[in-house]
């Protein structure tokens, strides 16, 4: 299931020559609307016309966003203290959004950089009494990159793909898109799929959408009541792909072919990771055979050095370890798929996952 949203500004207004028509919009499968209130000290003439709207078309969640602007300070303080002039309803309206537009204009020097957008979101949680889940970064990759992975904010991602016209609920993207996906183990909340979208009476507009069960449960995600994303089948490849990624993270020095994480894993799978000092001799042979495949200088005193500190470790960490989780001595220890260590008895086959 997906919800779909609209993001508007001047441009939009300018564009009809007339008010937004936010009760049309509202019915045409629209579940929030986010206007552009400000960019640096600049501020959208028609931001208060079209937030007044949404509020008495009934959007359950309304916001703004805010273009941040390289080099220039208290920027979220500038919209909060503009906002109280101006509209002071919304700072107490239950779903309110505050979302940072982070991408370089014509107008500007050069994009704002990450740690100023970060930044922003990280003022208007006190200043707007938000949680995170009501500040939004927009953060198109081909600016960002992998600087995204670090977001601790919900990430609405930019990509039109063919950028097709039509409507906006007829073109939205199906749970299955590969557009979630496309930079995993990172997934967006929200994914910008179009700006060439008709709404009702609002041709040629921006849409957005999310993966939630329905929209009651995007606005408890929102508002912070609920954090239920709606995961569905359709989820398990790119979680699939998220993890193996991580798992197979390239070790530096062993090449394209070899990482000490995929070599690991696949003996934890064979042999339960039986915590005594067997540990040592097969750690001993993963390493043989990494060096019999043919291995550096650099890459030998690598796996020295890792091997040495494994079996300090071993050595030191045993008792420790079982007794943490409950075991008893001559115990072993199997990972389970939920990642935790549990103890297993002494003459029982651990468990293979």
């Amino acid at each position: 299931m997906t919800v779909i949203w609209l993001d508007c500004s001047n441009h939009d207004r300018n564009r009809i020559a007339k008010p937004l028509p936010m009760p049309a919009i509202r019915a045409d499968h629209c579940s929030a609307v986010i206007v552009k209130w400000s960019e640096g000290t600049w501020r959208d003439p028609f931001a208060v016309e079209s937030l007044n709207a949404a509020r008495a078309a009934g959007f359950p969640i309304i916001g703004v966003y805010h273009v941040v602007w390289p080099g220039q300070a208290n920027q979220a303080r500038f919209v909060h203290d503009s906002l109280a002039r101006e509209l002071p309803w919304l700072l107490s309206f239950p779903g309110r959004v505050v979302m940072a537009d982070c991408e370089p204009f014509q107008e500007m020097p050069h994009a704002p950089s990450f740690a100023e957008c970060v930044a922003f979101l990280n003022d208007c949680g006190p200043l707007f009494g938000l949680p995170v889940s009501a500040r939004w970064a927009y953060m198109p990759w081909w600016v960002y990159g992998e600087q995204i992975r670090a977001l601790q904010f919900p990430w609405i991602q930019s990509d039109y793909g063919t950028n097709p016209v039509g409507g906006a609920w007829a073109l939205h993207p199906a749970d299955t898109d590969p557009r979630y996906g496309k930079h995993a183990p990172t997934i967006p909340n929200g994914l910008q799929y179009g700006s060439q979208l008709s709404w009702d009476g609002l041709p040629m507009a921006d849409g957005n959408a999310a993966r939630f069960t329905d929209e009651a449960a995007f606005v408890r995600w929102v508002t912070g009541g609920d954090t239920d994303m709606g995961l569905t089948n359709a989820d398990i490849p790119i979680i699939r792909q998220a993890v193996g990624l991580e798992l197979n993270e390239p070790y530096p020095g062993l090449g394209a072919d070899a990482n000490i994480k995929r070599s690991l894993r696949e003996w934890v799978r064979v042999n339960n990771y039986r915590i005594n000092h067997d540990v040592m001799d097969a750690i001993a042979s993963m390493r043989k055979a990494i060096l019999d495949a043919g291995a550096d200088d650099a890459t030998k005193a690598q796996l020295d050095a890792a091997v040495g500190a494994i079996e300090q470790t071993v050595k030191a960490g045993d008792a420790a370890l079982l007794a943490a989780i409950g075991g008893a001595p001559g115990a072993s220890v199997a990972y389970t798929m939920t990642g935790k260590l549990e103890a297993v008895p002494p003459d029982a086959t651990p468990p293979t996952t």
